[in-house]
């Protein structure tokens, strides 16, 4: 079986993914993003891009400063998640959820070493 046809196979090819680039670059940093949570967050809408894609568009060209016209859903979500590293890596957003405290008897699983979750705070 392919990893593909594997229940979480978007996990695991994302760490294949995040693997290959450490190998290759020891010191880039990985971010996390998930996209319709932080729409929510920066803009105060639901993330609806079957029917909002142009004021999704729009709403991320302000953010980013340059005008966004993303012709998927897959492109949106890189162009926000290329914000969130951008604005993470420049310090504007400090707040790592990755850097938070664990509760007692909790902790984060890193196999492929440090990782940061940025979020506007």
């Amino acid at each position: 079986m392919t990893p593909n046809g594997l229940f979480g196979s978007m996990g695991l090819n994302g760490m294949v993914v995040l693997l290959a680039a450490r190998h290759r670059f020891a010191n880039v940093p990985i971010t996390e993003t998930h996209p319709k949570v932080l729409y929510w967050c920066l803009f105060g809408k639901k993330y609806d891009y079957q029917t909002s894609s142009a004021e999704m568009d729009s709403a991320l060209g302000g953010a980013l400063g340059i005008s966004v016209e993303s012709r998927t859903e897959h492109e949106w979500d890189a162009a926000v998640s290329a914000l969130v590293a951008l604005k993470g890596i420049m310090g504007q957003w400090p707040h790592d959820l990755h850097a938070l405290p664990v509760s007692k008897g909790e902790r984060l699983i890193t196999p492929c070493g440090p990782t940061h979750y940025f979020w506007p705070e």
